[in-house]
């Protein structure tokens, strides 16, 4: 039962529109909108969409889907571009001792 929901978060949101979810996001986003309704519920639902990158098909989403967006943006205006102040690290160690590892 989603209708009672106050947060609906939708995380790796470009990577989903990218494959072809489109569809999927817009059932999800329609069943919590009708379930709130049937229920009542009059707070409203806060909507985190999160994503490595902000392409602008994204951020269209973001405008259509989403009442006032806030954007946080750390890697400027470019399609694609990685943030340039994360670390990578890859770490190799058995399956059994990763929490040692990490």
């Amino acid at each position: 039962m989603v209708g009672r929901g106050q947060y609906l978060i939708l995380d790796e949101a470009d990577q989903m529109l990218d494959m072809g979810f489109k569809d999927e996001m817009q059932k999800v986003f329609d069943a919590i909108s009708r379930q709130r309704e049937e229920k009542g519920e009059e707070k409203p639902l806060q909507t985190l969409l999160f994503s490595a990158t902000l392409p602008s098909w994204v951020q269209e989403v973001a405008r259509t889907k989403m009442k006032n967006p806030e954007t946080v943006d750390l890697v400027g205006d470019k399609d694609k571009q990685a943030s340039s102040d994360v670390e990578h690290m890859c770490l190799m160690c058995p399956w059994h001792a990763r929490g040692q590892c990490i």
